[in-house]
C-alpha cells in the first residue's frame, strides 16, 4: 500500500545515523565476502530501525526496486548538485554502473512498467555522459 511505501521511503536509512553511511560499492564487497557481515548488518539495521523492516515486509518487489533506483538517483543528484570528494570518483562511476545494471534487470523482471523514464532521468541529471569522473574531478 502506499502507506507502507512512504513510511519506507523515510525511514528505511534511518540506520545510516548510527552506523553511517558507508559507499555501496563497500557495503556490495562486505556483504559478498563474509555471509555473517550480511548477517550482522542485516541484524543491526532490525535492531537499530524496526518500523522500516516492518514496511520493506509489506513492499513488492517492484515497489522495492523502485525505492532502490530512487536512492541511487538522489546520490546522483547530490554529487551532481554538491560535487563529490575526487577519491570517491570511482564510486560514483560504479553508482550509475548500479543504475543502469538495475535497470536492465527490472525491465527483464517487470517489463509491463516504464523502466526507461529511469534512464530518461538519469539523462537529464546527467546529459550524455554515464561517467561521473567529470563532475568529480571538478
Amino acid at each position: 500500500s502506499r502507506y507502507h511505501l512512504m513510511r519506507y521511503c523515510l525511514l528505511h536509512d534511518l540506520d545510516e545515523t548510527v552506523l553511517g553511511d558507508w559507499p555501496g560499492p563497500v557495503k556490495a564487497y562486505m556483504r559478498e565476502f563474509s555471509p555473517e557481515i550480511k548477517k550482522l548488518f542485516r541484524a543491526m539495521s532490525e535492531q537499530i530501525n524496526p518500523q522500516a523492516v516492518k514496511h520493506k515486509k509489506q513492499l513488492s518487489e517492484e515497489l522495492l526496486i523502485i525505492v532502490t533506483l530512487a536512492d541511487k538517483l538522489d546520490a546522483l543528484f547530490f554529487i551532481e548538485t554538491f560535487g563529490c570528494d575526487p577519491d570517491q570518483g570511482e564510486s560514483a562511476t560504479d553508482l550509475v554502473r548500479d543504475i543502469e545494471t538495475l535497470i536492465r534487470e527490472a525491465a527483464a523482471k517487470f517489463p509491463g512498467l516504464k523502466w526507461n523514464r529511469v534512464e530518461d532521468v538519469k539523462r537529464e541529471l546527467y546529459g550524455r555522459s554515464t561517467s561521473l569522473k567529470e563532475v568529480c574531478n571538478t
